[in-house]
Order: C-alpha cells, then structure tokens, then sequence
C-alpha cells in the first residue's frame, strides 16, 4: 500500500463512517487497499474522491461510500460465493475476494474486462473468475451464488437472476429510473424474495440488459 495517499484514504474512511457504515471488516478492508491502483493514472488523484470516477468507455465507478453500504448491508461471509455483474474497475471484485469464498464477476466492455483482468493478475488474487459477456444471462445456466451484486441500475427487478440465488442468498440491485432510484437488497428466505431499501441514488443505467 502506497503512503502517498495515506491522508486522503483517512479521510475517505471517515466519510464513510458518517454515512452509516460501521462494520468493521468492511472498514479495515477499504482503509487498507490502495484504491489509486484501480484507476488510470491521469485519474489516481481523484481516487478517494467522494465521487463516480471515469474509467473510460463512458463508464464510471461507484462511489465509495456506496461501495462500503452495499458490503456492509449484505452480510459477508468467507463461505459465500459472489456474482458480480459489472466488473468495472475491479475495486469492488477485489473488496468481494478478500471478504468471500469466491467471486465470479462478467463485464460487457472487452476493454474494460481485459484492464481488470491484467489487474487481478498483478495483484495475484486467486478468487476472483472472469469473463466478458452479458452479465444478465448469469455466469451459465445453471450455477448458483449466495451473493449476486449488479453494479449498473435497472428499469425493473431481474427476476431471472433471483432464479439464481441459493437459499439464504441475497441480491443487490439499483432498481428505477432517473432521478429516483432504490437501492435494494433482496433475500430469499424460505423460496420467498423479501425485498429492502437501503438508500436512495442516481447511477448509471447497467448496458444490454436484454436477456
């Protein structure tokens, strides 16, 4: 972990605890990776940033103390394998693979999937199974996580997804349109879906949900 950014990795952490979070795993974890690593370098400034970061291709990463709710409201545990839908910058994934079993996470964009990638590789992560597609469709027709995580909004509830959570999974998604948004965890208890706001946001509507 680079010391350049000590200052501002403090004060992220800090914003994020006014914002409701106190899990202490989930703290630790994002006051101790070096989050300039997963962004250009024309952009590693903004990198703790209270903000979305550009990551090209009209793409932009969630803000952190977004990042730090969805952890903290889903519970992890090491045992849980983990959907990601969106692999975006990889901050996120990488968050996923220190605090669960697994994680198997899909982007649409080649380019930004092949950044990511090459990134798991130098940062030697293990956990952590790529590919580029449709994130949508699921990682194939029949696997099932504990957690499934999508990081783009959508227009109505995925219910094809819930299709795959385990029993006792959760599921987070952003649902709605601009300017209001719901950003929901969904549990399956018992065969049945519960649903449960945790904040209200605006972010960028997830590419070719089509399925």
């Amino acid at each position: 972990m680079t010391t350049q950014y000590n200052i501002p990795r403090n004060n992220m952490i800090n914003y994020i605890r006014t914002w409701d979070v106190s899990d202490s795993a989930v703290l630790n974890l994002m006051g101790n990776m070096s989050r300039e690593f997963f962004f250009p370098k024309k952009m590693s400034s903004l990198s703790y940033a209270d903000a979305m970061i550009p990551i090209g291709h009209g793409q932009v990463s969630l803000e952190p103390k977004m990042i730090a709710r969805i952890l903290q409201s889903l519970n992890l545990k090491k045992s849980n394998s983990v959907l990601e839908i969106g692999t975006g910058s990889g901050y996120l994934t990488t968050l996923l693979s220190k605090l669960t079993k697994e994680v198997h996470t899909i982007e649409l964009i080649p380019e930004i999937s092949d950044t990511a990638s090459e990134l798991f590789k130098k940062l030697d992560i293990n956990n952590i199974f790529y590919k580029t597609g449709n994130g949508m469709k699921g990682w194939d027709e029949i696997k099932t996580f504990d957690i499934i995580i999508i990081t783009g909004s959508l227009n109505k509830i995925p219910t094809n997804l819930l299709e795959k959570l385990n029993e006792n999974g959760k599921m987070f998604a952003t649902i709605g349109i601009k300017p209001v948004m719901r950003a929901t965890i969904f549990s399956k208890i018992n065969s049945k879906i519960s649903e449960e706001v945790i904040f209200d946001t605006n972010i960028p509507e997830l590419k070719d949900t089509d399925i």
